[in-house]
């Protein structure tokens, strides 16, 4: 699984609506990009490493393919209505990452909350990332047939 980052660094008096970019950028890119986007996350930068630092980005999404070539087959027809829908959300330059998940971790608020209700510490642990949101819940049924259960003495 291939994750694409696009991240907007912390300028100070640079322009950034994250509801412009919540709720219309992201769902343009998903809608044009089909189901060759598997899903997508957005960010909000709220602090950075150190005490009382500004965060290092404003924003960021991290959009989920399969491959490099599926991101381009999907992303480049559509480019230039995409990019060129940046100026309705911010004046920043967007920095671009490819990166290869490695290792996923998907557990949902239902699972959670069961863990957190216990009055002893568990941790959980599965083999194999789940490969689409829209499944993750499969996914996380699977993954508890694998799980290692470690309590806390």
């Amino acid at each position: 699984m291939i994750k694409v980052s696009v991240m907007y660094a912390n300028t100070p008096g640079a322009r950034f609506d994250h509801e412009y970019y919540r709720d219309k950028h992201m769902p343009l890119l998903k809608a044009r990009m089909g189901a060759a986007c598997l899903r997508y996350t957005i960010d909000k930068g709220l602090a950075g490493g150190a005490p009382g630092a500004p965060a290092t980005y404003v924003g960021m999404c991290h959009v989920y393919v399969d491959s490099v070539d599926s991101f381009q087959k999907a992303f480049g027809p559509h480019a230039d209505e995409i990019l060129g829908d940046i100026k309705n959300y911010t004046d920043i330059s967007p920095v671009i990452q490819f990166s290869e998940v490695v290792v996923e971790y998907c557990l949902h608020a239902y699972d959670r909350k069961k863990i957190d209700g216990r009055s002893d510490h568990i941790s959980i642990a599965y083999d194999g990332p789940a490969r689409r949101h829209a499944s993750c819940e499969t996914e996380v049924e699977r993954a508890r047939r694998q799980v290692v259960v470690r309590h806390r003495q």
